[in-house]
């Protein structure tokens, strides 16, 4: 799905409990307060659908355009606790103001984009951006995580919080970014290996 969503040339991001007022020709501060607690940004799945594509336009519940990932990139940065190096794809937009935001104070400095991606951030960041997310099955929130890691592994549905597990081992097997231990956990947790991705919250 990840490589899916990576190849794709614009996706469309559906936002139902968001509703932009009409008549305005900027997004005032309710809809941005909508758009801040959308549920959108909880689910684990539309981690990937905001990560991978180069190109994202958010819509409200009326199907208006509210901007871009490029356009919106701070606000989501905010809500998501993913650094901007991580959302942006073009360079040559780095530095200069959005064109649809007339807030926006320019993006990252393009030669700190050069070889940044999402595959170069650590283990622990990575899985940060998915400790405040939600999924309806327990598997999924190892699943949904695939594809940020690059890995591959059967989709067992039923083996509960095992997946997570073996995500886990997935990934110690093509990295060598012993961060993957650095995780908190509270005084009834054993083991070496992460419960949930909330256990990186903090990192």
């Amino acid at each position: 799905m990840y490589k899916w969503y990576k190849d794709a040339w614009v996706w469309y991001a559906y936002l139902t409990d968001v509703l932009w007022k009409q008549g305005l020709t900027q997004l005032d501060e309710v809809t941005m307060d909508q758009f801040r607690k959308s549920a959108w940004f909880t689910r684990g799945w539309t981690l990937q659908e905001l990560l991978a594509p180069k190109t994202v336009y958010f819509f409200d519940k009326n199907w208006r355009c509210m901007g871009t990932k490029d356009d919106l990139v701070h606000e989501i940065s905010d809500i998501t606790g993913i650094n901007t190096v991580f959302l942006l794809f073009e360079p040559d937009k780095a530095e200069s103001p959005c064109t649809r935001n007339r807030q926006c104070r320019g993006h990252m400095p393009s030669w700190v984009l050069d070889n940044a991606g999402v595959r170069d951030a650590s283990v622990p960041t990575r899985m940060s951006w998915a400790s405040k997310r939600q999924t309806t099955r327990i598997e999924d929130m190892a699943y949904c995580l695939l594809g940020i890691f690059d890995v591959n592994m059967p989709l067992l549905y039923g083996e509960g919080r095992k997946a997570f597990k073996r995500l886990q081992h997935e990934i110690i097997k093509q990295t060598d970014d012993e961060s993957i231990f650095a995780w908190t956990a509270d005084l009834t947790m054993t083991g070496v290996l992460a419960h949930s991705p909330t256990n990186f919250v903090q990192s």
